[in-house]
């Protein structure tokens, strides 16, 4: 992401015009973001602090945590230290979306190490099997609720839309490249 801040700031001081951002999202995003920057922005002095910035990121669905906010915060370079502009904040949202664009196509292809047959889809008792082979000891309790969980439409069979639904809500795609490390070890 640094890279990404660097290239904004200096364009900035050459007076280039922050249309970057249209590249990456649209004129309704943009808007529905500062909507959401405002509000945060309660005192209206153009830029919000790390809580604030916090639960801005959090409230639009990115897992990040504190010190992850003060070390973006730190990154910028602005007039008024440890805050985010709205031009940051976009910056932000924009290098975030692309991290989560590339895990969410992680785990499409991660999808494949548990659909092992291929079938699109898979049945509780793929998913036990899955877990015996990930040496994830669930009892019969615990995988059935998992499936109910992860199961959206109900029809009994987690398919690889959910999968990645779930995966992303719960940040459970951190274990999934464990699971590949183990699976290559056997």
């Amino acid at each position: 992401m640094d890279g990404i801040f660097t290239n904004q700031r200096r364009n900035r001081a050459h007076g280039e015009s922050l249309s970057h951002v249209l590249d990456y999202l649209t004129p309704s995003e943009v808007r529905e973001l500062k909507f959401v920057f405002d509000t945060m922005d309660r005192s209206s002095r153009g830029a919000i602090g790390a809580r604030d910035l916090r639960r801005a990121l959090r409230g639009l669905g990115f897992q990040i945590d504190a010190a992850e906010v003060e070390g973006l915060l730190k990154d910028l370079d602005n007039k008024v230290v440890n805050t985010a502009t709205f031009h940051n904040f976009l910056d932000i949202i924009i290098a975030r979306q692309a991290d989560s664009i590339e895990v969410y196509e992680e785990l499409n292809q991660n999808w494949k190490l548990f659909d092992l047959e291929d079938k699109g889809g898979l049945t509780l008792e793929d998913l036990k099997k899955v877990c015996h082979d990930v040496d994830l000891n669930l009892n019969e309790k615990e995988v059935r609720e998992m499936m109910e969980m992860a199961d959206a439409n109900g029809n009994g069979v987690l398919e690889q839309d959910e999968f990645v639904a779930v995966m992303m809500r719960t940040n459970l795609f951190e274990d999934v490249d464990l699971m590949r490390m183990q699976q290559f070890d056997k």
